[in-house]
């Protein structure tokens, strides 16, 4: 209830709240930069009276493995680049 009015700067990001835990999503085509995220966290925190333990925060960043040139179709000779 407290967290209630924390919210992501960028519309395409997101926040997960439960209890005193939060994680924030952030795709790779936001404008906003995780560390324009991360600094409206925390000055939402200290504006409330809060503190962010940085020692448990972490950032993990997912992403697809390379697609294999070997499973796509070869290029025919009248194909554009």
């Amino acid at each position: 209830m407290f967290a209630y009015d924390l919210r992501p700067p960028d519309i395409l990001n997101f926040l997960i709240k439960y209890a005193d835990d939060a994680t924030l999503l952030s795709p790779q085509n936001s404008k906003t930069s995780v560390e324009i995220e991360m600094a409206h966290i925390m000055n939402w925190a200290t504006k409330n009276k809060m503190t962010l333990n940085v020692f448990k925060t972490v950032e993990i960043v997912f992403h697809r493995p390379n697609i294999s040139h070997d499973l796509l179709p070869p290029i025919g000779p009248n194909a554009q680049c």
